[in-house]
């Protein structure tokens, strides 16, 4: 069917979901105002470059798709849905993100990944039922201070950022099971408290050039996954074997020495990936 035909269909039938995806559309059609009981809007890969005013009327919208589309700037009218729960802004343009995106409360999942951002508003910190946070492949250099107060975040992406430090109140992140913060060179973990996350379990710390093994992973306990390639570091440090529900393990082009003999320790030795 074609976009007219999907959302006609819609209207007929009051369905909660349209997928408009791969519609090759240049602008939201205006027929959706017909439909403000939708809940689900999928409006991936388009041409899109803005939403119109109007759009503020799909009050019911719990979860909106927006990824590989045009937009340069954040569509101002997505504060304006109080019930949005999930919003997937991948594969976009944006640089900014508004002032005052903590008044969407009800976020649980949110991804700007493959953006351009360079920073992230402070209001972000307000979102405190996120779950998933994806910011991977974004030009991000710092956090906000009160990053911790995001305390329901278990997954949390920053992969291929520009990061050299992160916030105090990072380490207060106790629910964390996924943590990626690959492929952020220059980025200074030698004494972080990684073993505040006593529920990770995927730790992907790749690429970083790191010249120190953070000990403190030795205390992540849960921890499942990790990945450690392409960094500078030659030794683990001593207690590495008490990672005992460690599953896989990945040290490509990382120098590390004697790691068959550290592996050996280990009661239930991780797959290893070299």
């Amino acid at each position: 069917m074609n976009w007219l035909e999907q959302v006609e269909q819609v209207i007929k039938t009051k369905e909660k979901t349209l997928n408009l995806s791969s519609m090759a559309l240049g602008a939201v059609p205006k027929l959706l105002l017909e439909a403000p009981f939708l809940e689900y809007l999928h409006l991936t890969d388009n041409q899109l470059s803005s939403l119109p005013e109007w759009f503020a009327s799909l009050t019911q919208l719990k979860e909106l798709y927006l990824s590989n589309n045009l937009f340069t700037a954040f569509p101002e009218v997505i504060l304006e849905l109080p019930n949005l729960e999930k919003l997937v802004f991948t594969h976009n343009q944006l640089q900014t993100l508004p002032e005052n995106i903590g008044v969407l409360q009800n976020l649980y999942w949110l991804s700007f990944r493959k953006n351009q951002l360079k920073n992230i508003p402070s209001s972000i910190c307000k979102l405190i039922n996120l779950e998933n946070l994806d910011l991977n492949n974004n030009e991000l250099k710092q956090l906000p201070d009160d990053i911790g107060n995001l305390s329901k975040l278990t997954d949390f992406h920053l992969y291929a950022n520009e990061l050299e430090c992160l916030p105090t109140s990072f380490w207060e992140l106790k629910e964390l099971k996924e943590l990626v913060l690959a492929k952020n060179v220059g980025i200074d973990l030698s004494n972080e408290a990684f073993c505040n996350f006593n529920k990770l379990k995927i730790l992907f710390l790749s690429g970083n050039q790191l010249h120190e093994f953070p000990e403190s992973i030795i205390h992540l306990h849960e921890l499942e996954w990790l990945y450690l390639d392409d960094n500078k570091f030659t030794q683990l440090p001593k207690g590495f074997e008490a990672l005992e529900k460690l599953e896989r393990l990945d040290i490509i082009n990382t120098p590390i020495e004697n790691i068959e003999a550290t592996i050996a320790k280990m009661v239930n030795p991780p797959i290893l990936d070299t």
